[in-house]
């Protein structure tokens, strides 16, 4: 086999790999949006819950530094519009993205505390 052969055959190789990985749907940027979006889906599940225990009381009383329950259940909602904006970018890029992700971009805030 000449040179001109094997390069022709390596660079074929190359272009089908491509072709192949394109096909399953991943971007070369789906695991920096993954990565994101799992970020994302933590801090929307943590805020979630410090919501429901509800420690410092804000939803009986705000504190006197302007921390209130509608200030948590505000960036609950920013935090959670981010995770479907990262979501919308994963689909359109053709990432996967897990159903807990999809669960918790939806999730409505707590009304309230739990109270046992």
């Amino acid at each position: 086999m000449d040179t001109i052969t094997t390069i022709f055959q390596w660079s074929l190789l190359a272009v089908l790999s491509a072709s192949i990985a394109s096909s399953n749907g991943q971007c070369d940027d789906c695991d920096s949006i993954t990565q994101t979006i799992e970020s994302l889906e933590i801090d929307v599940e943590r805020r979630y819950e410090a919501m429901l225990i509800d420690e410092q009381g804000l939803f009986d009383s705000p504190d006197p530094d302007h921390r209130s329950w509608e200030g948590h259940v505000q960036k609950y909602l920013s935090v959670q519009s981010e995770l479907r904006t990262q979501i919308a970018l994963a689909k359109s890029k053709g990432c996967h993205v897990s159903q807990s992700a999809e669960d918790w971009s939806v999730e409505p805030p707590p009304r309230r505390p739990f109270s046992g």
